[in-house]
């Protein structure tokens, strides 16, 4: 996953903004968001989760 991260943030793709999923496999947002601001301080990343359990929004 490193990899892709590496290659795609040095590659001449354009990017305006990240969207990721805190857990993904391994690696998790947080660190996506650390290397992401290494590389590329001025881009900005969304962290989100689908993950629903437990936090009281879903009820019946």
């Amino acid at each position: 996953m490193e990899q892709v991260v590496d290659r795609s943030l040095q590659s001449d793709v354009e990017f305006n903004v990240v969207f990721t999923d805190l857990t993904m496999p391994g690696m998790n947002g947080i660190k996506l968001a650390q290397d992401i601001y290494a590389c590329r301080p001025d881009l900005p990343v969304i962290l989100m989760t689908g993950y629903a359990k437990g936090n009281g929004l879903l009820t019946r």
